[in-house]
């Protein structure tokens, strides 16, 4: 007489009396299909990371159009008071990274890393300000090396932050593709891979290996971009998998000092890209062999 393996009863697995067919009882469903749609959310999440480098004085009007769009899209703001977190606490900025975590959005700290040539020390110590002063998310380490020769400084940077900031969110700006070391090791959690003007992005190709990572480790960041050239950025991150897409028409002399005219019009362009798959197809077939 067979016997039912043990971890398949556990599962809700049995053998159907149809030769060549396997029943799956309720709970193996329903935890297949939990799984699934996890993994269907996760693939097809996405945002934005916005270098929010205005002046939170001369200009509120933008961090409070962040705040009210980041209920409607996943929003990572770039804080940069002053190439770095400044000599002390700016009041009104911390108002206005307030004012986004109210509204669901994130904030990391701009820190120059001067392509591995900066002390570790003083750029934990900088990460170190703007916990302390603003109670950042995340860190945006920008002039972040490509090659194989200067990773090792940033896993190493990587290690120390997340020893000591367990949560945080770790940004590396290389702007162009880099080798995979940079994500296998990984030496930050999302790279941005394309940095400049829309005319150089139409040539941009990502490296193959990219595939074999989440969404969520790659970003683009594209300005001189028209309202229909953002719309094409956000179409090319989709199907190559890039998970955060920036977008402005901002020029290149200092193209992250404002938001977008049609910063609206990118929120939902990105809440459309980043809503989940229909995963109903692969339901129907499950179907065939479920027992409830």
């Amino acid at each position: 007489m067979s016997r039912k393996p043990a971890f398949a009863a556990a599962a809700g697995f049995e053998r159907s009396r149809a030769p060549g067919r396997i029943r799956i009882g309720k709970g193996a469903c329903a935890l297949i299909l939990a799984i699934s749609a996890s993994a269907v959310q996760q693939a097809n999440a996405s945002g934005t990371i916005v270098p929010a480098y205005f002046r939170s004085t001369s200009s509120p009007n933008h961090w409070s159009t962040l705040a009210a769009s980041a209920s409607r899209v996943q929003t990572t703001a770039i804080l940069n008071p002053s190439s770095g977190p400044g000599a002390a606490k700016d009041e009104s900025y911390a108002d206005a990274v307030e004012k986004l975590h109210l509204s669901g959005g994130k904030i990391i700290g701009y820190v120059d890393t001067g392509y591995a040539t900066r002390d570790k020390n003083v750029v934990l110590s900088e990460i170190a300000k703007y916990k302390k002063w603003y109670g950042v998310d995340g860190v945006f380490l920008d002039q972040m090396t490509d090659d194989v020769a200067h990773v090792t400084y940033y896993a190493d940077l990587y290690n120390y932050i997340k020893a000591i900031y367990s949560g945080f969110h770790v940004v590396g700006n290389a702007g162009k593709n880099t080798v995979e070391q940079y994500a296998s090791l990984p030496a930050v959690d999302t790279i941005v891979v394309f940095e400049g003007a829309y005319k150089s992005f139409t040539q941009y190709v990502p490296r193959s290996w990219m595939q074999s990572y989440g969404r969520e480790r790659f970003a683009y960041l594209v300005y001189s971009a028209s309202s229909a050239s953002m719309k094409e950025v956000a179409n090319h991150a989709v199907t190559h998998n890039i998970g955060y897409v920036y977008a402005t028409d901002d020029s290149p002399d200092n193209p992250w000092n404002t938001l977008p005219p049609y910063w609206d019009q990118e929120v939902t362009k990105l809440r459309e890209t980043s809503a989940p798959c229909n995963p109903f197809g692969f339901l129907v077939k499950l179907n065939n062999w479920c027992s409830w």
